[in-house]
């Protein structure tokens, strides 16, 4: 099961996402994202304890980011280093060492820290 815990900081929101964010609960998730990136300057994804991950949650939050560059909005992701997110990340190829081409002047979300 997913748990999604959001709370609002001025015009930051902060999601929280922790336990099963697999595509079973993808619906949920891209609707608490997208309704933040909407309302917010700011939207922070916090990951804790998440027992589970597939593919289908960082596109999930890949395409959140495109929206929140398109809208010229922040979006940052924290927690993404702990197992099995990065283990994920790292096996599906999602890491990498520049930015994202598909969004101007934004950084991308996986960019690992060394090759910044």
């Amino acid at each position: 099961m997913a748990v999604i815990r959001r709370e609002r900081d001025g015009n930051k929101e902060i999601i929280t996402l922790s336990g099963d964010l697999t595509v079973s609960h993808a619906r949920a998730m891209r609707a608490v994202l997208h309704e933040a990136v909407q309302g917010a300057a700011e939207v922070a994804v916090i990951l804790e304890r998440v027992t589970d991950v597939d593919v289908t949650f960082p596109q999930l939050l890949c395409s959140t980011h495109r929206t929140a560059a398109a809208l010229q909005k922040i979006l940052s992701v924290r927690g993404g280093e702990e197992a099995p997110v990065s283990l994920l990340l790292r096996n599906m190829g999602f890491q990498r060492q520049v930015g994202c081409r598909k969004i101007s002047g934004a950084d991308c979300l996986w960019r690992c820290a060394e090759g910044r």
